[in-house]
């Protein structure tokens, strides 16, 4: 015997194990077949199904109640459920015990496969037996003609056309239903849409998307339904109607539409988060069935019967054989286009006032969960709702249902479909009616040797699981079937996600000893288990099928120590080395309904740290293996932890810069709670959540221990492993907070470097290089006392000295922030710089493009802020060009009244003389020139002693410098300009000139004075009168003698 005989072929998965029950043939179909977890429930006058009246139910229920009474000679049987629970398999099972019933003849059964086209759909109803008559034919050629091929896109114009038609009508109802009830918001709703959807599929912008890639998905899927070909394809039937994703434009520009339709989508569909657009959705699948029905004309007569009087007919032609017709609808939504029509006839009943005119007709109809709310016509007409349920009654049961399906589809699959048929067809040869004789057999091998190895998988009933374990089902269930942390059976998801992955894609790799092969889908394995797989000395290969074997044949175990729960002979026969585990023996499982609840002895409490411990570690299992969001107070925890780990790690004597505190909104944590609130300059603790080798699971683990729950306590059981782990931890996240420091430090040193630079402009310092000396002197250079000007200077020269007095006041402040990003600091709370890393200011020097950055400058008082935004180039070289303005004036001034090449001691002693002599005449008015004279002897003084002639050569050097002068070579010699000299200088000329009218006045006054007279006859006269003067002295001399 060979286990590979236990593994079907490629080509009996693909016959034998189908996800669409209408793929599978009948006698597949009645191997694999499980009961159904069936429930009814009660239909009410408004159409709805009450809750209350919920009764479980059996197979057997179903069969009787459909095949039951029905005196009004209709019966309809509604069966709903989730989708891919098996609503399609039933219905075919419906069809398969029909025809196994001694009276099987009674029944005409016309089953419409969920795949059925409507073309298909009316074939089949017109090829019913009663109607081979050759009177019917002409009706079926019009009906032919009617559903033939029309051009695609004729076929769109023509559905957009009737669909606007449906639509307008349907306004049209909602109107008049709004009359009735005006408040109802629901209505109007339903009415704004239906009235400007017509004009969103027509406008110029957009009707090209519904063309395109909307309308000719439900033309064809109503027209030529779904081809399998014999392949494993998954039908949707809600590709005949529409969806919510129909109605995103990708990227055409909804601007660009008519006002009143991009209003619509924007105010309408757009908004609410979607919940416009989902409303928008059910009324155009309310009328879909209209549209298309239309588009075909099928409401029409075709040789002279519609398709309603046809299935009329057949019913009448078997009342006369006193026989009965069934209609089987596998999908009930699928069927666009005649879905009002065989609504109505599935519900017409047989007898009228003329008696009984028509045979019976029993229809079952699958559909999804709520399709028959709201059609309340068909829905109270059936009086009960079938369910196939998918929530069961525990986790268990789910389990146990899961591992019957897989136990069949093996068994069935080992046999192949041709024994199967082979097998059935001698079942129908035997006599008696018992159901026994429709059991599957039992596949085995003849021999035992590989009988330990089977009983290692184990079984289901006598079919073995292999190459699946109960664990391993278990496993995939977990994975496959669970919404919203609850196990919900679906046949459907079972048999594709783990029947058909698992034999698909590891048959050929069990044959050359490779199994478990890369194609199978696993759970991330636990964070020990993790560990473990990265410990083991095999190839990566290898690793990754231990990984896959241990984590789905092992189901999901939490421990290294939980592997020894997988039998050796599993990894004996996948061909992997059993590892160094301890076997654990798998427990006898206890029948729960057989244990009295007296008798379940209390758990142990356990304490709170380890309650909270727990619950961290499910947190982190889920959010690695499930990809759960990390709960926000878990991600908390761990960036509250690394905050106070981080701030402690960091040398900041080694960064030579002022200790920065980290916060815990720098520390991402991939798929958690909190992210949306984090900084900018960000440490990710992982690029995923991934995990792969466990030991970001170990760390954060470690992490939460240490500071959460047992808070920094040194002493609990495993501190030092936990410790361990978080240094592991710290270390690895070391190099990224360093780099966010570094980046930081560099960001702001450069631009306190920028600060202080064009402080140091400001104030006239030189800037003579990049070396290591010329730095550090015009950085840290002091600065003298910053001259006063007079009150008379001009506006521009007083708010340039302002500028250099606040330049002065804040350059401490400035050198400090520098200080603050190279200086050497004493431990890591010392604030006093010790030194300089003069180094890192010669690399960090920002290049002369570069513009200070305030958002790297953090903390920065708003005064401070203030001054230097005061003191930004623009700014500064607007007041510099105003100094500059005036100065030219001055200078102007002076060379006009001074000339070129000034002597100041000739010029001061002039007017010295010149002020001496005006004073000895009695000449000198300081009301007139404005000025004592003392006053203006003081000043020729400082004018004689003022630096004039540098004031004027910084002048000429700015006229001089050319194109090659930067901006902040200007500033520097702009502050470097002496202006004292130039005010001292303006006002020297200004009273000079003023002076000089004096004097010039003075000069007039007196030759009007001695005009007409001769100088030399006034001098011979006073001379005259000396003379006379002296002879009366010696006469009055002699007298006395």
């Amino acid at each position: 015997m060979s286990l590979l005989n236990y593994w079907p072929s490629l080509n009996e998965i693909n016959k034998c194990i189908k996800s669409e029950a209408e793929n599978a043939s009948d006698e597949v179909l009645l191997a694999v077949h499980q009961q159904f977890p069936l429930a009814h429930l009660t239909v009410g006058a408004d159409g709805r199904v009450m809750p209350e009246s919920r009764t479980v139910a059996t197979e057997e229920d179903l069969l009787n109640y459909f095949i039951g009474d029905a005196p009004s000679g209709s019966h309809v049987l509604p069966i709903t459920g989730a989708s891919g629970v098996g609503k399609s398999h039933l219905i075919r099972m419906i069809d398969a015990r029909l025809h196994r019933l001694q009276d099987a003849n009674r029944y005409l059964v016309i089953r419409i496969p969920k795949s059925a086209s409507l073309r298909r759909v009316v074939e089949l109803i017109l090829e019913a037996e009663p109607l081979k008559d050759s009177k019917y034919d002409h009706v079926k050629e019009e009906f032919t003609k009617a559903l033939a091929d029309i051009r695609l896109d004729e076929a769109v114009i023509r559905f957009q056309a009737q669909l606007e038609i449906a639509l307008n009508e349907e306004a049209l109802r909602l109107k008049q239903s709004l009359a009735q009830d005006p408040t109802n918001v629901s209505v109007k709703e339903r009415l704004a849409h239906a009235r400007d959807l017509p004009k969103l599929m027509s406008d110029a912008e957009t009707v090209m998307h519904f063309r395109l890639n909307v309308l000719p998905r439900i033309i064809q899927r109503s027209v030529e339904g779904v081809e399998s070909e014999g392949e494993e394809k998954e039908i949707d039937s809600t590709t005949a109607q529409f969806r919510v994703d129909d109605l995103n434009l990708g990227s055409l520009d909804i601007g660009r539409a008519n006002t009143q339709v991009a209003n619509y989508y924007r105010l309408n569909l757009d908004a609410r988060e979607g919940r416009g657009k989902a409303i928008a959705i059910s009324v155009l699948n309310d009328v879909v069935d209209i549209a298309t029905r239309q588009l075909y004309q099928l409401n029409q007569s075709f040789g002279g019967k519609t398709l309603a009087e046809v299935i009329l007919e057949i019913r009448r032609l078997l009342l006369v054989d006193n026989r009965e017709l069934v209609i089987l609808v596998e999908d009930f939504a699928a069927l666009v286009g005649i879905q009002d029509t065989l609504a109505k006839v599935l519900i017409q009943e047989g007898e009228t006032s003329k008696g009984k005119e028509f045979a019976t007709i029993r229809s079952a109809i699958a559909v999804t969960d709520g399709y028959l709310a709201g059609r309340d016509t068909l829905a109270t007409r059936a009086g009960k709702e079938w369910v196939v349920e998918s929530r069961l009654e525990s986790e268990d049961e789910t389990l146990r249902r899961t591992k019957s399906l897989v136990a069949s589809y093996l068994n069935a699959a080992r046999f192949g479909e041709a024994g199967l048929k082979k097998h059935y067809q001698q079942a129908a040869m035997e006599a008696g009616s018992s159901d026994t004789r429709w059991l599957p057999p039992v596949y085995s091998e003849d021999g035992e040797e590989d009988g330990e190895i089977l009983r290692a998988f184990g079984y289901e009933g006598k079919v073995p699981l292999f190459p699946f374990t109960e664990a391993a089902i278990e496993c995939l269930a977990r994975a496959t079937l669970t919404t919203g942390n609850v196990l919900v059976f679906s046949p459907r998801f079972v048999i594709k996600n783990i029947i058909r992955e698992i034999l698909m894609a590891g048959r050929e790799a069990f044959a050359h000893k490779q199994f478990p092969p890369p194609g199978i889908t696993t759970k991330k394995p636990s964070a020990d288990v993790a560990q473990w797989l990265a410990s083991l000395h095999v190839s990566d290969d290898q690793r990754k099928r231990y990984e896959r074997l241990v984590t789905v044949w092992g189901n999901d175990p939490q421990t290294r120590s939980d592997i020894g729960c997988i039998p050796r002979e599993v990894f004996e026969v996948f061909g992997l080395p059993q590892p160094e585990i301890e076997y654990i023996p798998p427990k006898p499982k206890q029948d729960s309904s057989a244990v009295k609840p007296t008798d379940i002895a209390p758990p142990e409490i356990a304490s709170r740290q380890e309650q909270q411990i727990k619950g961290c570690q499910t947190a982190l299992e889920s959010w690695v293996q499930n990809g759960t969001k990390l709960e926000q107070s878990i991600a908390n925890e761990i960036r509250k932890a690394l905050e106070t780990l981080m701030n402690q790690r960091i040398d900041w004597n080694a960064e030579r810069c002022l200790k920065r505190e980290f916060f815990r909104t720098q520390f991402s944590i991939p798929n958690a709670g909190g992210e949306g609130n984090l900084a900018s300059d960000i440490i990710k603790i992982a690029p995923s959540s991934d995990d792969p080798d466990g030991r970001l699971r170990g760390e954060l683990i470690a992490l939460l221990r240490y500071f959460w729950v047992y808070k920094d306590a040194p002493d609990y059981e495993g501190v030092d492993d936990d410790l361990a782990r978080i240094a592991n931890l710290v270390d690895r996240l070391l190099p990224d907070a360093l780099e966010i420091v570094r980046v930081t430090v560099k960001k702001q040193n450069q631009s306190a470097i920028l600060a202080l630079a064009a402080n140091s402009r400001l104030l006239g310092i030189n800037e003579r290089g990049r070396t290591v000396g010329a730095i550090s002197s015009f950085l840290f250079g002091d600065v003298g006392v910053i001259e006063a000007l007079p009150d008379t200077a001009p506006q521009s020269f007083k708010d340039w000295r302002d500028l250099q007095s606040s330049a002065v006041q804040i350059r401490s402040q400035l050198r400090q922030l520098l200080l603050d990003t190279s200086g050497c600091f004493q431990g890591t709370t010392g604030k006093t710089a010790y030194g300089i890393d003069i180094v890192r200011l010669v690399e960090n020097y920002p290049d002369d493009k570069a513009t200070i950055e305030f958002a790297n400058l953090a903390g920065l008082a708003p005064e401070l802020r203030q001054s230097l935004q005061n003191m930004s180039d623009v700014k500064v070289s607007a007041r510099l060009n105003q100094v500059l303005q005036d100065a030219r004036k001055i200078q102007k001034l002076i060379t006009e009244d001074l000339g070129v090449d000034i002597d100041k001691q000739v010029v001061a002693d002039i007017f010295k003389e010149l002020t001496a002599t005006l004073r000895e005449m009695g000449a000198w008015s300081p009301s007139e020139i404005g000025i004592s004279v003392n006053e203006f002897t003081a000043l020729c003084e400082a004018f004689r002693t003022t630096a004039i002639k540098e004031s004027l050569s910084i002048l000429q050097g700015f006229d001089s410098g050319g194109e090659d002068q930067t901006s902040a070579k200007k500033v520097t010699l702009g502050a470097q300009l002496p202006l004292f000299p130039l005010l001292t200088t303006e006002r020297f000329l200004n009273f000079s000139k003023e002076v000089i009218r004096a004097a010039d006045a003075h000069a007039q006054a007196l030759e009007s004075q001695f005009e007409g007279i001769s100088p030399s006859e006034k001098a011979q006269e006073i001379q005259c009168a000396f003379n006379e003067l002296i002879e009366n002295l010696v006469t009055l001399q002699m007298g006395e003698v």
